[in-house]
């Protein structure tokens, strides 16, 4: 009778624990669980604020850059246009002058 009392108790109590070890590793696992998603959450907020970022300077960048080469196509315009006003005007001397004769 003693010894079939120990060895249910023994039964009882490795039962007991390995609920006990069943429940502690769920637990476990889920806070793994959390911390992950937790640690991807803010790595992916983390990337998207610094892909935003890249994307602001790449503009910036990219709009001074074309408003540069603007400046010089402008620049040529203009004297491309100063150039055909003044031989106008002289083709137009040129002109009054053979007139005058």
């Amino acid at each position: 009778l003693r010894r079939t009392a120990i060895i249910l108790q023994s039964a009882l109590r490795g039962w007991l624990a390995r609920r006990y070890c069943n429940q502690l590793h769920k637990q476990v696992c889920s806070a793994v669980v959390i911390q992950t998603a937790w640690r991807g959450y803010v790595c992916r907020k983390n990337f998207i604020f610094v892909k935003g970022a890249a994307i602001m300077l790449q503009s910036h960048w990219r709009g001074r850059k074309q408003r540069k080469i603007f400046a010089v196509l402008l620049a040529e315009h203009r004297r491309k246009q100063r150039e055909e006003m003044e031989r106008r005007r002289r083709e137009e001397e040129r002109r009054r002058r053979e007139e005058e004769e």
